[in-house]
């Protein structure tokens, strides 16, 4: 990954990086967790959840704000799971009609 600005992983340091703007300016609220959130979408899921115990040190603010945000990547993870087991099942009962309609008219038309 990149090494300054926003960047979550400095290239070959373990630690994880969390930078708020540039030379550390003081940000308001909306600011910081609009930052933090793209240097969690940045870094990704697994990332996060790879170090998540170093992400949970430190300050309260951030320690809420990315448990939210992967309480957020769950939920929507589950939407799509959930969305592709429907979708699925719906195409499968659409293929089932279809051969079930195949096969009456093979038989009742012949």
């Amino acid at each position: 990954m990149r090494s300054n600005e926003g960047s979550i992983r400095r290239q070959n340091d373990p630690e994880l990086i969390w930078t708020v703007g540039q030379n550390d300016e003081v940000m308001t609220e909306p600011e910081w967790k609009a930052e933090y959130r793209r240097q969690l979408e940045t870094a990704g899921e697994a990332q996060v959840r790879a170090e998540l115990r170093t992400l949970l040190t430190g300050e309260e603010g951030r320690r809420l704000f990315v448990v939210r945000w992967l309480r957020d990547k769950e939920k929507a993870r589950k939407q799509r799971e959930d969305w592709f087991y429907w979708g699925s099942l719906a195409v499968a009962g659409l293929a089932l009609a279809a051969t079930a309609a195949g096969v009456v008219t093979t038989v009742f038309v012949h």
